[in-house]
């Protein structure tokens, strides 16, 4: 890992959370915070994961938003980990498993840390979706150049919007398609009436 911006944590989802991965980072010095799959095993105390006595995670009664030295099965390290239970936006209920491999982080710096990351799948969602990052027809790599980079401005004004208005980057988008029909219709209108 040779990366020149200065970094305190790997953030990853579950996808990413394996044994590999985890050895990677910690061969290059850095610390990771990861989502957990709830059917991960772990043991909490050293002399259960000596015994081998390795449960689920969403079956091992860990506290909620506590951090919690475990180890899990298939890592060499001890580790933090936390379960933290949330309200989603229709009122259910969804728990997240945690794991990090820096034992000094305290319960704040690994909440915030990880919620960092879901501003990026944000961003990368958008990017896709409201400035049709994917769709370009360009062939030429310069014209590719060209839609990457203003697939990205869009989304930086989107942001600025959103800021301004504080609508999401959907409803803003939908505003300005609404508001360009309207305009491309007025404008018909007017051709066929003359």
């Amino acid at each position: 890992m040779q990366v020149k911006i200065k970094f305190d944590y790997v953030l990853a989802d579950s996808w990413f959370s394996a044994n590999a991965t985890f050895k990677h980072i910690r061969k290059a010095k850095k610390h990771f915070i990861f989502a957990l799959k709830s059917n991960r095993l772990v043991a909490l105390t050293p002399d259960d994961r000596q015994k081998g006595n390795f449960v689920r995670i969403d079956e091992s009664n860990l506290p909620d938003n506590t951090p919690v030295h475990g180890f899990l099965n298939d890592y060499h390290d001890e580790v933090l980990l936390l379960r933290r239970v949330f309200t989603n936006n229709d009122d259910s209920t969804g728990v997240l498993y945690l794991v990090c491999s820096d034992l000094q982080c305290d319960k704040d710096t690994f909440i915030n840390s990880y919620q960092k990351r879901w501003q990026v799948e944000v961003y990368h969602k958008s990017l896709k979706q409201n400035a049709n990052l994917g769709k370009s027809p360009a062939h030429s790599q310069r014209a590719r150049f060209n839609h990457v980079f203003l697939a990205t401005y869009a989304v930086f004004k989107l942001e600025c919007l959103k800021i301004k208005t504080k609508l999401n980057h959907f409803a803003l988008r939908f505003k300005l398609l609404v508001s360009a029909n309207q305009s491309a219709f007025a404008q018909l209108k007017a051709m066929s009436g003359a």
